[in-house]
């Protein structure tokens, strides 16, 4: 079963070897994005590099629905194309090209979540679960049927680096049982989605001034949700500084260095600077 991937640094790196890990499965390319700078939440290559260390053929930058990108995506003859994280729309013909359809893996329980970036969504709305969705892609974003699902528990201070690398784990661990059925050459039934579920709010994309006269927790759900990226900042004494992460303590330290503590009806949270 030839498996074109579409995805880029972070769940590619996952669901890649979990796909070379099948002796049934060919992977004849892979498109992703590349960027400027390291991969901001963990160290690792990025896709492209990944690729080129275990032997598969990588397009950067193209726009798959139209184009020169969904000519080259034609040119490999793809039984099943899978979507990780690869922030494009795919619209026909570009859905309609491979015989067993177009598979997305989507960072949340579906229905809930929908969007551009459910993590960060469920990390500032102090979620106690959310997980991976494999589904059939539509034209219309992240409704399509649900084919399998698995949950994940957040960790009491889930950070939006180690949710990422969690929910990517997760996806690569249950990717073979979404194939075998593909590898029989059947397309799963799935089931529709039940209810309008929620979507995931619009995301922040540029780093976050913190406004110190909020709740505490509020603050402590927001660095955890777009630190390192895309950041936070917090006035010192007129002067926007970058905050590297959040902790509770046990009293506030007025002489330390490094950091800014706010307390509040007895607990405190120390932003690290």
């Amino acid at each position: 079963m030839r498996v074109v991937l579409l995805g880029l640094t972070g769940f590619g790196n996952e669901i890649l070897p979990a796909l070379l890990a099948d002796p049934a499965v060919e992977v004849p390319a892979i498109f992703t994005r590349s960027f400027p700078t390291p991969f901001p939440f963990y160290d690792i290559p990025q896709l492209h590099e990944l690729c080129r260390a275990v032997g598969v053929r990588c397009h950067d930058d193209l726009t798959v629905s139209e184009g020169p990108g969904l000519e080259t995506l034609r040119s490999y003859r793809p039984d099943l194309i899978l979507v990780a994280a690869f922030h494009q729309i795919l619209r026909e013909p570009a859905l309609s090209l491979p015989g067993l359809g177009v598979v997305n893996l989507h960072p949340s329980l579906l229905p809930e979540y929908k969007g551009a970036d459910p993590l960060q969504a469920a990390l500032l709305d102090g979620a106690a679960e959310t997980g991976i969705t494999y589904h059939r892609m539509t034209a219309e974003v992240d409704t399509g049927d649900i084919l399998l699902q698995a949950p994940y528990r957040m960790e009491p201070r889930e950070t939006i680096a180690s949710l990422r690398l969690a929910l990517a784990r997760l996806g690569a661990r249950h990717l073979p049982a979404l194939l075998e059925d593909y590898k029989a050459g059947k397309v799963p039934a799935g089931r529709p989605q039940a209810g309008a579920g929620s979507s995931a709010r619009k995301r922040y994309r540029s780093p976050v001034p913190i406004e110190t006269g909020d709740p505490l927790d509020k603050i402590d759900r927001l660095v955890r949700s777009v630190v390192p990226s895309p950041g936070a900042t917090v006035e010192v004494r007129g002067t926007p500084r970058a905050v590297r992460g959040c902790e509770y303590v046990a009293a506030a330290d007025p002489e330390g260095t490094g950091f800014l503590d706010l307390s509040r009806g007895g607990a405190t949270l120390r932003l690290f600077l």
